[in-house]
């Protein structure tokens, strides 16, 4: 008899056996898969797709004290909307230890309010907003820009490119998902243009500062996370033209982005900036690390839920090795091999793994849809587009498969070398 035919016989005997020790694993793959669909799920949709991430070993660094929208508000002889990081501290942090390249936010000190895309998007009015500038370096945003489309100073009198922030486009997608069916896209957006009065705000209703309001026109270029939430992002010479045109300082710094040489010289590069009374922006960081926290959390007692199941699965093999104690000294008198006892034994086991590691990750996969729709359907109206908080990767199913083989097989090599050491005569006597 082949092994495939004593392999079929010993599955079909003892199923509800096996089944009671793959339910096991499969509730440990199941608590796995499902803890890390919604983990990564969460780290997807909501840190990069709302919050947005910097690059590892970049700090973004901005001036305690009050904000532009303060700024705005302020009396016409203002000097700026919010505060600045003087030009000594940004050399100095140059200068740190631990630090590649410090790349420097320049705010427009100008109000503005931009109008248009109405026809271009299909909107019912036209949009029509105050909006911020920042002025961007064009090599930190290269990756930002879509293809046939250039982020820089186009000169006096041309179509300015700008830069758009992810966050806004999330926002302006969930505000537009009940009137108008329409999914904004870095690509849909790509070349769209609008109106861009700059020194004039309808929030102040005037022209502010010596120089007079002009109407310039911007084209969309890209979609970026670092660009400014409410605004647009312009090249830096644009930023600093529009600053000298209404006598402002033409670099003020509101904030920059401060690259680290060695990510473990972080805590030091730290101190450095709240030394010179700047702080960091840990928003995004510590979200993520209270979603890495509890996404441990939740995988360390998916894995406990697994060790467990590997006792089970050991505890189930001994049992079937007391119970198929006889048969095995029977094969063993016939002159079957070690070897083939180990197989017999470990491909029970392995099948019995497969089969619940595969259960485990459907189980997995629906209730993360369960909680995922559960949860949607329960959430308030967010200013922006929440669609989604799992993480369906085939990656997901695969591990899960392969774990709940890896357990089966740990729980049953000690019954499989029990098996295997069977006396032929000693298991005879027992019949």
């Amino acid at each position: 008899m082949s092994d495939a035919s004593l392999l079929r016989s010993g599955l079909k005997r003892d199923r509800s056996t096996l089944v009671m020790g793959g339910l096991g694993i499969a509730l440990g793959i199941g608590a796995l898969t499902c803890f890390l669909a919604l983990g990564l799920g969460l780290r997807t949709h909501v840190i990069d797709g709302l919050v947005g991430e910097l690059p590892v070993g970049t700090l973004d660094v901005k001036p305690s004290g009050s904000s532009v929208l303060m700024g705005l508000l302020g009396s016409q002889k203002s000097q700026g909307m919010g505060p600045v990081v003087e030009p000594a501290k940004i050399q100095g942090l140059e200068e740190t230890p631990g630090v590649a390249r410090v790349v420097p936010r320049i705010r427009v000190d100008v109000p503005m309010m931009a109008w248009g895309l109405q026809k271009e998007l299909n909107l019912p009015k036209p949009v029509a907003v105050d909006v911020f500038a920042t002025g961007l370096p064009t090599d930190w945003v290269t990756d930002d820009v879509q293809p046939g489309h250039v982020f820089a100073d186009p000169g006096k009198g041309k179509v300015i490119p700008v830069l758009v922030s992810r966050r806004l486009v999330n926002m302006a997608n969930s505000a537009l998902a009940a009137t108008v069916k329409v999914n904004l896209t870095p690509k849909l957006l790509a070349g769209l243009e609008f109106r861009l009065m700059v020194g004039r705000s309808y929030m102040t209703g005037g022209i502010r500062g010596p120089g007079k309001g002009r109407t310039v026109t911007c084209k969309i270029v890209g979609v970026s996370d670092k660009a400014i939430t409410l605004g647009v992002s312009v090249p830096e010479g644009v930023a600093e033209r529009w600053n000298r045109e209404f006598e402002k300082a033409p670099r003020p710094v509101a904030g920059a982005w401060v690259q680290l040489s060695e990510t473990r010289q972080m805590a030091s590069v730290v101190a450095a900036i709240e030394s010179y009374g700047l702080q960091v922006d840990e928003g995004p960081r510590l979200v993520g690390l209270v979603i890495d926290g509890l996404l441990a959390g939740l995988v360390l007692v998916a894995g406990l839920l697994l060790l467990l199941a590997a006792m089970i699965i050991a505890q189930t093999f001994y049992s079937r090795v007391a119970m198929r104690r006889r048969e095995y000294g029977l094969y063993r008198a016939l002159g079957a091999p070690r070897g083939l006892i180990y197989r017999l034994v470990l491909g029970e086991a392995l099948i019995a793994g497969g089969i619940s590691g595969c259960l485990g990750v459907l189980l997995g996969f629906g209730a993360a849809y369960g909680i995922e729709s559960t949860t949607l359907a329960a959430l308030p109206d967010l200013p922006f587009e929440l669609n989604a908080l799992a993480l369906y990767h085939p990656g997901l199913g695969l591990l899960g498969v392969a774990l709940a083989l890896s357990f089966a097989l740990l729980g049953a090599l000690g019954p499989a070398a029990r098996a295997a050491s069977v006396d032929p005569a000693e298991a005879l006597e027992l019949s």
